[in-house]
């Protein structure tokens, strides 16, 4: 078999070191090996579709970001192939959802020829493609604005301390939606279009609610509250993971538009997606194949 082993070693908090295990798996792998080492400037999707090769399996190991950035790699070179996604970041949102933990870098190794093969839901949002989140609005940016320095030394508390300087700036976003044949217009605080459990420790479905290969999404909608006391209705309902007051909007959906005056920022699988008016999302069903 063909391998590749995409490894970001800047993400994660242990500090740990892999790169020599990988180098000890290579030497002794009956398999023809490659490592791409994730950079700034030539990432898991430069690196997919430019080169022109075929791998049957590809290990990702790093977070969210480097996750779901092989994932579009995957997609837009048409790549068929197994992927193995290996939690190495501060977060690993998306690898919780699937159940995903290794207890040694040699669980991985073993993975490559004894796990099994899953197919599950990937998303995509105009060009890019996205594995768990595709979000706007409020707090949106702290997953990315957050300093990698701070994320690796705090782990997920490092976005509640960078998200609490940013109270005082809540902004209103307007936006027409369109979605099973219905449009709808409206001021909204945060959007999420997800296929996890949840997404950063504040919004959490039952795992009754969410399939992640079902071929549909989750939206939810906050809308802007008109009166400041709304304001902590809003807040103990979210706290709460009660999202069925007047301020909420709750839909599955395979497909969605979303169109506004003004170019607004968008938060995919963690990191920055880009700032546009005009979103088109759709659910591609079972088109990503896992092995774990």
């Amino acid at each position: 078999m063909k391998i590749l082993f995409v490894y970001n070693a800047h993400s994660g908090v242990s500090g740990e070191d892999i790169s020599q295990d990988i180098e000890n798996y290579i030497q002794s792998s009956p398999h023809e090996c490659t490592v791409f080492e994730t950079k700034k400037t030539f990432g898991p999707v430069e690196y997919l579709v430019t080169q022109h090769k075929s791998f049957d399996i590809i290990v990702s190991i790093g977070g969210d970001g480097t996750i779901s950035q092989t994932v579009d790699g995957i997609m837009k070179s048409e790549m068929d192939t197994k992927l193995i996604i290996v939690p190495f970041g501060s977060t690993n949102e998306y690898a919780k959802s699937l159940g995903i933990r290794y207890e040694s870098i040699q669980d991985v190794f073993h993975a490559i020829d004894h796990g099994e093969d899953i197919k599950v839901d990937v998303g995509k949002i105009n060009n890019k493609h996205f594995t768990y989140v595709a979000c706007f609005g409020n707090f949106t940016s702290v997953t990315y604005e957050t300093p990698q320095k701070l994320k690796n030394a705090f782990g997920h508390a490092a976005y509640w301390l960078y998200g609490a300087l940013r109270l005082r700036m809540l902004r209103n976003y307007e936006f027409t939606i369109e979605h099973d044949e219905t449009i709808v217009e409206g001021n909204y605080l945060f959007g999420l279009i997800s296929n996890a459990y949840r997404f950063g420790r504040v919004f959490r479905y039952p795992r009754t609610e969410v399939d992640l290969d079902d071929g549909f999404f989750e939206l939810l909608l906050i809308k802007r509250p008109k009166k400041a006391s709304e304001f902590l209705k809003v807040l103990y309902a979210m706290l709460a993971e009660d999202y069925s007051g007047e301020n909420f909007i709750k839909h599955k959906l395979d497909k969605i538009t979303l169109k506004s005056k003004r170019k607004h920022s968008w938060n995919l699988d963690g990191e920055f997606g880009g700032k546009t008016d005009t979103v088109s999302i759709q659910v591609l069903n079972k088109k990503l194949n896992l092995r774990i």
